[in-house]
């Protein structure tokens, strides 16, 4: 389909429109959940190792046992194969369980509307999980970057498409490569019900995007050592792709249009099309120019505008619902107030125009600082006299009112633990790094091993 119309490449997005979404009713969110798998070091100095992809214990054979653990607690999970390798697993509930470049599970919740469901679904995912891991003697390591291991370490997921990325990365950023294979987030999808709702609502949470990952900041350190980045994924971030990531500053004005989004995602090259079982690179090739026939092989077709779609990695990405990506992977007692956070401030009107007043107070050209300043310093930033830890208790004042006392549970323990005295998980991680393990990566691991390994969360 050479010459694509604008309004086909908009189609996509508005025949996704939750009508009904204005409903508070029918207002879903969708949790994403991704963490690394350790196991023990044969030898050496290492306590623990990458779990290997292939093999028993591998990466592999976890989707398998949770596809076997599931079958038990009657959950039809469908295996999903890339030749002969199981590299996902799904199931009629829109749920799925995906291997990440670097070995990364990632979990993908269905759209549910409370808090509640949302709790009860992490929970079985991770008894199962769990039970997954504990039969190879491995364990879930939740942190938003590997702090074990260098690079080369890190094995990478035998994908044709991973191939292409990899070594493209280290053409276009130096922490590419690290965003594939070292890093881990906890992302949240959101609704919308009108053109107009979806342009709202994404301005709104590209400029609460530095404030989110400085709120939920989980990764300091890297390779053994501290970065003194509290949220080193967010500096990973800012330095993996320009044409295919960020915070454009488009995305933060009152005036933005999906048109608006459309063009950027036009002007980034896909890394790949699929045709039959084959991938073909084309990372040099805008996706417009494509559009134009500008290549003598590839006609594009709308199935290639949405695999495109995911090709794309800014802060907040459109697709059929708008995702927030913005957060590292946290310790599971924490991770549904993340959710938590969002939904109280998205599906109630009030708070939303409230809190969206206050962040549109901020100079959009300040934006690219505060997403430095969130990154290295979390909630102990402050920028051309923008407090952090100021703007961040108002916004969880407001959520917690709006919340009210029935659903502030999966809030309000985060606040008390951490926000309300301005502190991120990654200064605990600190404090148990220095104060505690002595600077020693192996004692700090076996601490922090020791919190993913027990959880509040229940599935009944």
């Amino acid at each position: 389909m050479v010459n694509m119309k604008y309004f086909e490449l908009e189609e996509y997005f508005l025949q996704h429109l939750k009508t009904d979404a204005d409903n508070p009713e029918n207002q879903l969110l969708g949790l994403e959940y991704e963490n690394f798998i350790l196991q023990p070091a044969d030898s050496g100095v290492a306590k623990y190792q990458p779990l290997p992809m292939e093999g028993q214990p591998g990466v592999y054979q976890i989707l398998s046992d949770i596809h076997d653990i599931g079958q038990q607690k009657g959950i039809q999970w469908k295996k999903h194969y890339e030749g002969e390798k199981l590299v996902s697993l799904s199931n009629d509930k829109k749920q799925s369980i995906t291997i990440e470049p670097g070995g990364q599970i990632e979990f993908a919740g269905a759209p549910l509307a409370s808090l509640h469901d949302i709790e009860m679904e992490f929970a079985l995912y991770l008894e199962q999980l769990f039970h997954a891991t504990q039969k190879c003697d491995s364990k879930i390591l939740p942190i938003g970057v590997m702090p074990l291991f260098p690079l080369h370490e890190i094995p990478l997921v035998d994908k044709q498409r991973y191939h292409i990325m990899f070594p493209h990365m280290k053409k276009v950023g130096t922490h590419g490569q690290l965003m594939m294979k070292a890093t881990a987030s906890t992302q949240v999808s959101i609704d919308y019900f009108s053109k107009e709702d979806l342009e709202h609502k994404f301005v709104f949470f590209n400029r609460l995007s530095p404030f989110l990952t400085a709120i939920f900041a989980n990764s300091p350190l890297l390779d053994g050592k501290n970065t003194n980045f509290l949220s080193f994924r967010g500096r990973i971030w800012q330095d993996t792709d320009p044409v295919r990531a960020g915070l454009p500053e488009a995305f933060l004005q009152e005036k933005f249009q999906l048109s608006d989004y459309i063009e950027w995602v036009l002007n980034a090259p896909p890394y790949y099309l699929t045709r039959d079982v084959h991938t073909i690179p084309l990372t040099n090739i805008p996706f417009k120019q494509l559009i134009a026939g500008q290549h003598p092989d590839i006609q594009v077709t709308f199935d290639d505008w949405k695999q495109h779609l995911g090709m794309v990695f800014p802060d907040v990405r459109i697709k059929h619902i708008i995702e927030v990506r913005s957060t590292d992977a946290l310790l599971p007692d924490d991770s549904i107030a993340i959710p938590a956070l969002l939904k109280a401030l998205v599906y109630y009107e009030d708070v939303f125009e409230k809190v969206y007043s206050i962040l549109m107070d901020l100079p959009s050209e300040d934006f690219i600082i505060y997403r430095e300043a969130a990154a290295k310093e979390g909630l102990h930033a402050h920028v051309n006299r923008v407090s952090f830890t100021k703007i961040v208790r108002q916004i969880f004042e407001l959520a917690l009112n709006s919340l009210g006392t029935e659903n502030e549970a999966w809030l309000l323990p985060y606040f008390d633990k951490y926000t309300k005295e301005g502190q991120t998980p990654a200064d605990h991680i600190l404090h148990d790094f220095t104060s505690k393990a002595n600077g020693d990566i192996w004692k700090w691991a076996d601490l922090y091993l020791a919190q993913s390994s027990r959880t509040s969360l229940d599935a009944s």
